[in-house]
């Protein structure tokens, strides 16, 4: 932004200025009203639009000089000059407008150069390689694609450099999905079951007794694993990692659910569940008092576990009358 000066203009700047060290902690103010004298009054058929640049380089600096970055409101005039009160330190903003005008009279303008940052660490082709790299093997971390990239360009490239990239690709680091894993065979049979009973009704669903156990790890089994990927590919096949067995110390717990009602949560003691526990501790007490208050309608789901499919387990649900439903694991 170039603008004509001239010696009156120099004077009314550096007067107004000192105006400033009066009320530095109230920057705002002074700033509104000198840009009112400078555009309002004697001098409005100059180009003063420098002013704006000034003063905005003034209010940048106030409270940052001499190395102090406490707000403006801890300074106060000492001297005829703004103080911080905790440092100690003087912001010299004539001094500041000084400088401006020697600027403006070497190089015609006072607008504060234009810095381009610091360099880019790596190229496009380097950010598309790491991208690349990340889809490839999700599981790599930033630091490994850092040290794969710094070999493959030669240049040292920061895990956090990779990070960024990854992040303007798109890709985030995040938990993957666990599963328990699918054969061919288990798609098909489970596909065959949705289709026979895709039509049933309400009245049909609820008369089954869903039933399942669950394994609660008491120790991490994680191990902080994260998989880079986009927003919104939570269940894509590729973020799910497939996984049937947890080591470590853990809880069994048995639970039933049904339209409109639920059994209690059955937690089962130390040790394995064979047929004889899965008889004793599961059907006796939960499933055939359902079997007697929903009558002969009554169905009963379970997996096929091995200790569900146990002989005591199989005589124990004929003698009790109660049906199971074929269940596709």
């Amino acid at each position: 932004m170039y603008i004509h000066w001239c010696a009156k203009i120099k004077d009314e700047v550096e007067k107004l200025a000192y105006q400033l060290n009066e009320e530095a902690e109230r920057t705002e103010r002074p700033i509104r009203r000198l840009s009112k004298v400078m555009y309002g009054s004697t001098w409005a058929d100059m180009q003063v639009d420098v002013m704006g640049v000034c003063l905005s380089s003034i209010k940048h600096v106030v409270g940052t000089t001499s190395g102090c970055f406490y707000p403006r409101s801890n300074h106060w005039e000492v001297g005829g000059r703004p103080q911080c009160d905790k440092c100690g330190c003087r912001v010299r903003i004539a001094h500041i407008v000084s400088r401006l005008w020697r600027q403006f009279q070497t190089t015609g303008t006072a607008i504060r150069g234009f810095s381009s940052g610091r360099p880019r660490g790596t190229t496009p082709a380097d950010d598309r390689y790491i991208v690349l790299r990340a889809r490839r093997n999700r599981r790599q971390t930033a630091g490994e694609i850092a040290r794969h990239t710094t070999q493959a360009t030669g240049r040292p490239i920061s895990r956090f450099t990779v990070a960024r990239r990854l992040h303007g690709g798109g890709l985030f680091a995040r938990r993957p999905v666990r599963c328990v894993p699918l054969t061919p065979a288990h798609r098909r049979r489970r596909s065959l079951w949705c289709r026979e009973h895709r039509n049933w009704r309400d009245n049909e669903w609820g008369r089954v007794l869903f039933t399942d156990e669950s394994r609660f790890s008491l120790s991490s089994d994680s191990h902080r694993i994260l998989i880079w990927r986009e927003r919104g590919s939570r269940e894509h096949p590729s973020n799910i990692i497939e996984r049937d067995r947890y080591g470590g110390r853990g809880v069994l717990v048995w639970g039933g659910i049904m339209l409109g009602s639920r059994t209690d949560l059955h937690i089962f003691d130390a040790g394995s569940v064979n047929g004889t526990r899965y008889c004793n501790e599961i059907l006796l007490p939960y499933v055939r008092l359902f079997r007697g208050a929903m009558g002969l309608q009554f169905l009963f789901m379970d997996d096929n576990a091995p200790c569900h499919l146990t002989v005591a387990a199989e005589q124990l649900l004929e003698s009790e009358d109660i049906k199971r439903m074929d269940w596709p694991a």
